[in-house]
């Protein structure tokens, strides 16, 4: 079984690394990578997400703004 997995971090290359690391774990699946956590609510609230990457520190809203906001 793999678990659906979301990237949102606003550093690139930071995020680039996150997806390699991914991508060479067989037991997860990337559903997608984004840099802005805004962005990223419509696939958050939509799909199965199992696991969340999530940077902390961010410019728009910070990572724990956004989890409060999906609640």
């Amino acid at each position: 079984m793999k678990l659906n997995c979301v990237i949102i971090e606003d550093e690139p290359l930071a995020r680039n690394l996150m997806i390699e690391y991914v991508k060479k774990v067989p037991s997860l699946n990337l559903i997608e990578a984004f840099s802005n956590p805004l962005a990223a609510m419509e696939t958050l609230r939509s799909a199965a997400i199992d696991i969340l990457f999530l940077d902390v520190q961010m410019p728009e809203i910070t990572g724990i703004s956004l989890l409060k906001i999906l609640k």
